[in-house]
């Protein structure tokens, strides 16, 4: 699916290049998050090898308490629960 677009190929070309810094400064956050918790994602790991499904109370053990979002951090959209494979 394309669409025609109403800017010139140099607008173009710098969101392109906006873009792709954005995603690579996100890129450097997402990867210190995941090596700070890298422990605890690996005790995760473990256990949904051993359970394949976990509760509230099994991520709480082995994550932590989820943190509180800061005053100016926007809300985290609400996540559907997944549906449970029939056994």
């Amino acid at each position: 699916m394309t669409q025609g677009r109403e800017y010139s190929e140099s607008t173009a070309a710098r969101i392109d290049q906006e873009v792709q810094q954005l995603l690579i400064s996100r890129q450097r956050v997402v990867r210190q998050l995941l090596g700070s918790a890298r422990e605890r994602l690996d005790r995760l790991a473990e256990r949904l090898l051993q359970e394949e499904t976990l509760g509230d109370a099994d991520l709480t053990a082995i994550l932590g308490p989820r943190p509180l979002p800061s005053p100016s951090e926007p809300p985290r959209p609400k996540m559907a629960p997944m549906p449970r494979a029939a056994p």
